[in-house]
């Protein structure tokens, strides 16, 4: 962290995510109070953001929250409404202890060496609670899937880990599709519970 960063607090501060962003410098830390905010923030500097209560920190999106910069972290929101919840092009950021709901898709990730870990997913309601799109070296670990179309989605990926992430009521529980070799998911549920999604040619090892 670098020495000179500080704490900025919505809505003391600014009145509003984005403009607390937009005013930060790299390594600050956005620290967002209780409320409801409605709003599609950009991240594009290497900040965490942290609510203060994730049931209770509400960000109500459309097209999401949009992470663009590396060394990013998101904690402790609800993310609520919107097309993405997350979407993550970027690499080295953390992901962690928040709810996505009601959107189209969980998180998308564009990006190597992530951690997307203690999140929950519920009523994500046409695509996948978490998608890798040409994504290496994730680790996907400890989020609840719960009442989703889909669980994990994964494209053109090499060297992911998926360490346990528990998926209920889905129809579909884990994509993967035209996806490298050495790739590792361990879950306690069975794999693609309906349609059996598994494309191209793959060698990979499932672990309980």
């Amino acid at each position: 962290m670098n020495a000179d960063s500080r704490t900025i607090t919505i809505p003391d501060d600014y009145g509003s995510i984005q403009e607390a962003i937009d005013n930060a410098s790299e390594g600050d830390t956005i620290f967002v109070k209780r409320g409801v905010y409605v709003e599609n923030p950009v991240v594009n500097k290497s900040v965490s953001l942290i609510g203060e209560d994730r049931d209770s920190t509400v960000i109500d999106v459309t097209a999401g929250l949009k992470v663009q910069s590396n060394n990013v972290t998101i904690a402790g929101f609800t993310i609520y409404d919107g097309y993405d919840g997350i979407s993550l092009a970027a690499n080295y950021c953390n992901i962690s202890g928040n709810k996505i709901t009601n959107t189209t898709h969980g998180i998308v990730v564009f990006g190597y060496e992530n951690s997307i870990s203690g999140n929950i997913f519920e009523s994500i309601g046409l695509s996948s609670s978490i998608q890798l799109n040409f994504a290496n070296r994730n680790l996907i670990s400890g989020n609840y899937i719960v009442s989703c179309v889909e669980g994990i989605q994964i494209w053109q990926n090499t060297r992911n880990s998926s360490i346990p992430n528990p998926l209920h009521d889905l129809s579909d529980q884990t994509f993967l599709n035209d996806t490298d070799k050495r790739a590792l998911i361990t879950t306690p549920e069975k794999i693609c519970s309906q349609q059996g999604l598994l494309h191209g040619s793959f060698t990979f090892s499932f672990k309980a």
